[in-house]
C-alpha cells in the first residue's frame, strides 16, 4: 500500500467592510497569516482556513468575533454609560426641584 501526498489548494473568501474596521482588522494578530491579498480600503481576499498556535482556524468566524468584541468595547459602553448618567442626572434634577425648604 502507497500513500500519496495531494497538496490541497487553498481556499480564499472575500472580506467586505467599512474602511475603520479594515484598519482594524489590520491591527489583529494574525493578519499576517490569513491575508492573502488586499483588493482596495473595503476589500481583502483572506485563507478560508488559517494556522496558529498548532491549531488550524476558520478565518471569517475569527474576524467576526474579533469585530465584533472590539465594537462592545467601544460604542455599546459608551452609550449604556452616558444613559445611566443622564438618568442620575435626571433625578437628582427632579429631586432637588421637590425638596422641602
Amino acid at each position: 500500500m502507497s500513500s500519496e501526498q495531494h497538496d490541497e489548494t487553498p481556499t480564499y473568501t472575500m472580506i467586505t467592510c467599512d474602511v475603520p474596521t479594515m484598519e482594524f482588522i489590520k491591527t489583529l494578530i494574525s493578519y499576517d497569516v490569513f491575508l492573502y491579498e488586499e483588493l482596495d480600503s473595503t476589500h481583502f481576499l483572506v485563507q478560508a482556513i488559517f494556522p496558529s498556535a498548532g491549531k488550524n482556524y476558520d478565518t471569517v468566524t475569527y474576524i467576526n468575533r474579533e469585530v465584533e468584541e472590539w465594537m462592545d468595547k467601544g460604542v455599546y459602553i459608551e452609550e449604556r454609560d452616558g444613559e445611566e448618567a443622564q438618568a442620575k442626572l435626571k433625578k437628582q434634577h427632579w429631586s432637588k426641584r421637590y425638596q422641602k425648604d
